[in-house]
């Protein structure tokens, strides 16, 4: 790969590239289809950092992503925290921006106290155009709550733009101008 982004006119290069990613695409299938799911995922994933139009690839890490996502929510509806966040963590490793696993770890992170991480996930969540205004809700608090008075003006600010009856961003924001006064 490295080869071929030095040079890209080097056919050798480019041929070499294309035979080892069909090679590597081929064993994900193979895993897949010998229940090894979690080693095909994870290999069609390196294959999709070098070559993200693999069809094949985007196949096995797409049923991968949405079996976790139904792990989840099963995990959730049941209260079985500790496997909540394992899985909400395993999601995060193949889709770093699905909404549930940020939203279960920040609501974790936040309740343990551990707030920077909380804002972290928060605003990894938010970072996507979010029309949710719970999420910038929760920014808000997070940022509120770590002294980060401006950020967290924003956050009520955005939530009110998405639901301006919004008593819970109201409330942030007139604690954020106390302090900012």
């Amino acid at each position: 790969h490295r080869l071929l982004q030095a040079d890209p006119a080097n056919a050798k290069a480019s041929s070499s590239f294309a035979s080892n990613v069909r090679k590597l695409s081929k064993r994900a299938r193979q895993l897949e289809q010998g229940q090894d799911a979690a080693e095909a995922t994870r290999l069609a994933s390196s294959v999709l950092t070098v070559s993200p139009d693999n069809d094949l690839c985007r196949r096995i890490v797409r049923k991968a992503e949405a079996l976790l996502a139904s792990d989840l929510r099963r995990a959730k509806a049941s209260g079985r925290s500790a496997d909540e966040e394992a899985l909400a963590r395993r999601l995060l490793t193949i889709a770093p921006h699905r909404p549930e696993a940020l939203r279960t770890l920040s609501q974790r992170e936040f309740a343990l106290g551990r707030l920077h991480d909380a804002a972290s996930l928060l605003l990894r969540l938010v970072a996507a155009p979010s029309v949710v205004p719970a999420h910038w809700v929760k920014l808000g608090r997070c940022l509120k709550l770590l002294k980060r008075f401006n950020e967290a003006r924003d956050a009520a600010l955005k939530a009110l733009t998405l639901d301006p009856d919004s008593p819970a961003a109201r409330k942030i924001l007139a604690d954020v101008e106390t302090h900012l006064a």
